[in-house]
């Protein structure tokens, strides 16, 4: 390969949200963008960072295999338009426009600036795009326009394919869920997330009554409460009216702490999207549980399920508990 063909056309700043859920659902995009030779940086948090700098950084090394001396990733925390002026950026691509990163791109001299038109911020863009009138049939082909309108090639990905999962997340995995007193390889490992999107959860009683089911009918299962600050009180309330048997794992660690764990699930059940896409991204099943619009938020692939009731409530425990049956006999089979 010669230095022509390495060297990249542009530098591309990607400015991600702070909502994990968006920032995950967008890796389709950064995959397409990856792969039409711009030399791509990704402005995010601490934790996005920490679950994508490996899978940006193979792509780097991929596409560069010769040394370039430019971050995968910024701090959006910290970043300053004096450090993105520095980089030389020839573009940026906006997830979701604000004011304050616009206006810092602005400052930093970026001159082409994408993102979709609409609100205080999208004014502001130089190559404003029209959000289609229709919603995409799945969330992770939300950024399909604006990629088209950059003249870059979408390419559909297996997000699972596509994640870089390195070496220690097996060991640290593994290390928090023994410290749980689970047994990691000697018997099945099913998770359960009690959070949901906007308010849309299931039931605590229905996640207690479907524990006890699976429980009953398959003593030699493990489980285990995943967690974020967020749902921590209601996870120790399921935890403690299931007789404080499965531990609760989560609300202390990292992103990549959490998705270090989930590696080792053989099953998620959730009504919660953003940690379907997480659990989806290392590989592990998952069973979604939605009120409305499961198909396009729920992870795609064979080895995902999701059920959709409105309200949620409606959604029996018997109907999860036969699917949770027919995916583990699938994976076990």
């Amino acid at each position: 390969m010669t230095d022509a063909e390495t060297e990249p056309r542009r530098r591309c700043l990607v400015v991600l949200p702070a909502d994990l859920g968006a920032a995950l659902w967008s890796l389709p995009a950064l995959a397409s963008l990856s792969r039409s030779r711009r030399l791509l940086v990704v402005l995010a948090t601490e934790d996005q960072m920490a679950i994508l700098d490996p899978t940006l950084l193979r792509w780097r090394l991929r596409d560069y295999p010769k040394h370039v001396a430019v971050p995968v990733t910024l701090l959006r925390d910290t970043v300053t338009a004096k450090s993105l002026a520095a980089l030389a950026f020839d573009e940026a691509l906006f997830v979701s426009p604000d004011w304050r990163d616009v206006g810092l791109a602005r400052k930093a001299d970026i001159r082409r600036l994408w993102g979709f038109r609409g609100g205080a911020a999208g004014f502001r863009l130089s190559h404003p795009v029209p959000m289609p009138a229709d919603p995409p049939e799945h969330r992770s082909e939300r950024l399909k326009p604006l990629v088209r309108a950059m003249d870059v090639a979408w390419r559909p990905v297996e997000l699972d394919s596509e994640l870089h999962i390195p070496e220690t997340w097996n060991r640290v995995g593994k290390e928090r869920l023994e410290k749980a007193r689970l047994k990691v390889g000697e018997s099945p490992i099913v998770g359960v997330f009690i959070g949901g999107d906007g308010g849309e959860a299931w039931p605590a009683e229905s996640f207690e009554a479907l524990l006890q089911g699976l429980r009953r009918h398959h003593p030699d299962w493990q489980f285990v409460i995943l967690s974020t600050d967020a749902e921590l009180w209601s996870s120790v309330l399921l935890h403690e009216r299931t007789g404080k048997i499965h531990p609760v794992i989560g609300p202390e660690l990292s992103l990549d702490g959490l998705a270090a764990v989930l590696l080792h699930l053989e099953l998620l059940i959730s009504s919660g999207s953003e940690l379907l896409q997480l659990s989806a991204l290392v590989g592990t099943p998952t069973l979604g549980l939605f009120q409305r619009n499961g198909r396009r938020r729920a992870p795609r692939g064979k080895k995902h399920r999701h059920l959709e009731r409105s309200p949620l409530k409606s959604l029996t425990v018997e109907d999860v508990l036969a699917v949770c049956e027919a995916m583990m006999a699938r994976r076990q089979g």
